[in-house]
């Protein structure tokens, strides 16, 4: 996946950085991209990630699907809708925010 992100990828969660998810604050370039998927492994563990459809037009992908995650350290477990939406330029991811029900998961 980092290969494919821009020098200068803006990588957006819904969540943004809140207490208890601050993994989520918005990232820039592919290092800060790789941290925050080792700081999400390193508190969650993924159950399903579910693809339904997929949107492009133009320079945008908009994949439409759910996921399920369980707390490493509280076994607390959750699914939620979940909406990626992607920005390309050339052969390069230049943006990312993913959007999904954030009360489910604090």
């Amino acid at each position: 996946m980092l290969s494919v992100l821009d020098e200068n990828v803006r990588w957006c969660s819904l969540a943004d950085g809140c207490s208890g998810v601050e993994f989520t604050r918005e990232r820039n370039g592919p290092g800060q991209v790789q941290q925050y998927f080792q700081e999400l492994t390193g508190d969650w563990e993924m159950i399903h990630f579910t693809v339904e459809e997929f949107v492009c037009e133009n320079d945008r992908v908009v994949l439409i699907g759910s996921c399920g995650w369980k707390h490493k350290a509280t076994d607390k477990t959750f699914d939620t809708p979940k909406v990626d939406l992607w920005k390309i330029k050339g052969e390069k991811i230049i943006e990312f925010r993913e959007l999904y029900d954030t009360a489910m998961m604090i």
